[in-house]
């Protein structure tokens, strides 16, 4: 016996290396220079024969699809675009009203076209004039025409039966930025001054991609002229989007520094007090990109004092007395003590109120305020001493501490200095716990972001007009065109999408039968996975089954993108998991007809996008809490990736349980998880790297959105503690 199976794994392992040897002869016949066998084969001189073959084989299934180029066009439809103008339709359902606008109704629908949530927004009735309908299109223009992260996607433009424009966007169930800030300034009076530091940098951070965005729509030859916190808008996952482009209007660069003429004049006079640029309310000027600097330093006075800049005004008299008085803004500094002087310098550069430090263009203002996060001098302040001591201190916290302890050992003696040992420890601790806190939920969301850019690639690959085409007619095995199209479409769409790595992608028909692999694997194709629960979602794999059985789940397929417990491979032994979703044909309409599975796996321990460098020197595992059936019952807390998994799961021979939480632990999770979405661990011990030291470490779920879908666990979880050196202790 094991003879036998010494020899079987001896012939997977040969067949691995003749399919990679045919995949780099496959690269370099394409780029025109094929090499012969005996150079491809190299040392390998054992696999010359077989390689050989193989080449021949895959040489003339190249000349057949070029004979059969008639019957292979008559079967797949043609790539090229059949018409020069096409209409895009969209049919908008179960729409309900969710905001009033300064000029239109924004609203809550359907696409069932597409089955997701949109936006709407509606010209007001009340406002139905051609010159506001004009105003109205040009804000959708403005808008459709801005492909930046920081601006609504409009998907399409249209007009109601009694010629009410309107157009549909991005649904996004956030706050307002004018929320968030009434939400920060509630907080603070209860907090510590910790905790306001950290509410201070998150609406900072929102703050620097409004900046980006206003900068992204200047070089588009765009002033928004209405910007302010309720124009703002924040997602669920720390996006921020500047909406409401009404009043934008487009002008000309002069020189390079954007103070052309404008090619629209309505934005004279309107706007918002307190946040427009006077100019702006006064008709004075034409439009230019200062406008909207202005609005950022009145955004950011919001940010910092709570109120809008005209409700902070003094009178201050301009010179003699018989010189007119005038209204002037109080600095942020004189209305909250509190707030950082460099803050203030930024925000009154903003507002034009520092003469010759005036910003000229949005990306300064945004950099600056990165600076100040990053414990940076901002330009155009000058700091007092205390001001340079105080940001030398955040930049170099460990060695003032130190410092300070040993000033106060010199000078207090033994008593004093072990008060201040207790307190350094203690303040140490606070600091390790707001960054496993952070890094935990950056780690959770990555993931989360990781899993919705996996079954994007997918899904779009299972639109493939080629493909859907091939799959169809892949019951037929007399026809090696089809087989051949298959395997050509998966591998393109693999190597389109090459920086999700992936250990390889696959396609199954409607009866669970692999069609396709890449990279190939005589090993796995034309098996029947029906029986997998990549394939089923019903949370196991069950038994195998023979060809022309029922399928063994219940539902039989899936019918939504899908995340798979952990298997072991037919191809290489190892433990994988795969990304799945479901391949239709004619989708939301009364044909769909289910054709089969399009998939990619990823072996344990190889999520590339978890690597050492995304969270310093923190420490993670992701770990999933759903039952598995590796060891023939059922089995949570299963390891997926870990710094130190090193090839342990990846060997057939070893104990795959090796690499799993404690049965206390993951009961323990599972508790603290249906309370809190991310907590503490006191007490955690690694269980790979094999320390039996408990240590601090933090835990967050992952949860994931499919489009149309509200955020769902996905039975995922990670765990990040600090890094330890050779000796045990934390970094």
């Amino acid at each position: 016996m094991a003879n036998d199976h010494q020899s079987v794994e001896a012939e997977g392992t040969r067949q691995d290396a003749i399919d990679e040897l045919l995949d780099r002869w496959e690269d370099l016949k394409r780029s025109g220079a094929p090499p012969s066998v005996a150079e491809l084969c190299g040392e390998r001189t054992d696999l010359i024969s077989d390689v050989q073959q193989r080449i021949a084989e895959l040489e003339k299934i190249g000349a057949l699809l070029e004979e059969e180029g008639g019957i292979l066009d008559a079967e797949v439809p043609d790539e090229s675009i059949p018409h020069e103008e096409v209409a895009l339709t969209l049919r908008l359902n179960e729409l309900s009203l969710f905001d009033f606008g300064g000029m239109g109704i924004v609203g809550h629908a359907k696409d069932s076209e597409l089955r997701r949530d949109v936006a709407v927004k509606f010209m007001k009735p009340s406002n139905n004039s051609p010159v506001n309908q004009e105003r109205f299109l040009n804000e959708a223009k403005v808008t459709g025409r801005m492909a930046h992260p920081g601006v609504l996607p409009v998907y399409g433009f249209g007009r109601t039966p009694d010629n009410l424009p309107f157009y549909a966007m991005r649904y996004v169930s956030g706050p307002t930025f004018e929320e968030a800030i009434n939400d920060y300034h509630r907080e603070k009076k209860n907090q510590r001054k910790r905790q306001q530091t950290l509410g201070l940098r998150k609406l900072l951070t929102h703050f620097i991609s409004v900046a980006y965005t206003i900068a992204y729509a200047h070089e588009r030859g765009v002033v928004h002229c209405d910007l302010k916190p309720q124009n703002i808008l924040l997602g669920a996952f720390g996006e921020t989007y500047v909406i409401d482009w009404g009043l934008a209007v487009g002008v000309s660069p002069s020189k390079g520094k954007f103070t052309g003429v404008a090619e629209r004049g309505e934005a004279h006079g309107a706007g918002t007090e307190g946040y427009c640029h006077p100019d702006q309310l006064s008709g004075a000027a034409l439009p230019n990109r200062a406008w909207d600097i202005y609005s950022l330093g009145a955004v950011l006075y919001r940010l910092l004092t709570s109120r809008v800049t005209t409700d902070s005004r003094v009178t201050v008299p301009k010179g003699g007395d018989q010189e007119p008085s005038t209204l002037v803004i109080r600095r942020p500094c004189s209305v909250d003590k509190t707030i950082p002087p460099a803050l203030e310098s930024i925000c009154f550069r903003a507002l034009g109120r520092d003469g010759e430090y005036a910003y000229e263009r949005a990306s300064e203002v945004a950099d600056d305020v990165q600076r100040y996060l990053a414990g940076e001098p901002v330009a155009g302040h000058t700091e007092t001493i205390a001001e340079r001591v105080l940001r030398w201190q955040r930049s170099h916290q460990g060695a003032t501490k130190i410092a300070g302890i040993l000033l106060i050992m010199l000078i207090s003696v033994l008593l004093v200095s072990s008060f201040s040992l207790w307190r350094f420890a203690a303040a140490r601790k606070v600091n390790i716990r707001e960054s496993l806190e952070t890094a935990v939920k950056f780690a959770a969301q990555t993931v989360a972001l990781e899993m919705s850019n996996r079954w994007q690639a997918l899904n779009l690959a299972s639109r493939d007009p080629r493909l859907l085409a091939g799959l169809q007619n892949a019951e037929d095995d007399s026809e090696p065109v089809i087989s051949s199209v298959l395997q050509a479409r998966i591998k393109y769409h693999r190597n389109a999408f090459k920086t999700l790595r992936s250990d390889s992608w696959f396609l199954c028909n409607a009866e669970g039968r692999q069609v396709a692999r890449s990279p190939v694997s005589n090993r796995s194709i034309g098996n029947n996975y029906g029986h997998r629960d990549y394939f089923h979602g019903n949370g196991r794999d069950f038994a195998e089954t023979a060809s022309g059985e029922p399928l063994p789940g219940d539902p039989p397929y899936i019918e939504q993108p899908h995340h798979s417990v952990v298997y072991q491979s037919t191809s290489d032994n190892s433990l994988k998991v795969a990304y799945s979703v479901p391949v239709f044909v004619n989708p939301g309409t009364d044909e769909e007809e289910f054709v089969g599975v399009i998939g990619m796996s990823v072996k344990l321990g190889g999520f590339s996008i978890l690597n050492d460098d995304m969270l310093g020197n923190h420490h993670l595992i992701l770990v999933d809490l759903r039952d598995d059936w590796l060891e023939g019952q059922a089995v949570k807390g299963l390891i997926l990736h870990h710094p130190n998994l090193g090839e342990l799961v990846q060997d057939s021979q070893r104990d795959p349980g090796r690499s799993r939480l404690s049965e206390d632990l993951v009961i323990r999770l599972l508790t603290l998880r249906s309370n809190d979405p991310s907590f503490y661990l006191e007490d955690f011990v690694d269980p790979v790297s094999g320390s039996k030291r408990g240590s601090l470490a933090s835990f967050a779920k992952v949860t994931v959105k499919n489009e149309g879908e509200s955020p769902r666990d996905s039975g995922w979880a990670v765990i990040v503690m600090e890094d330890q050196d050779s000796t045990g202790w934390l970094r």
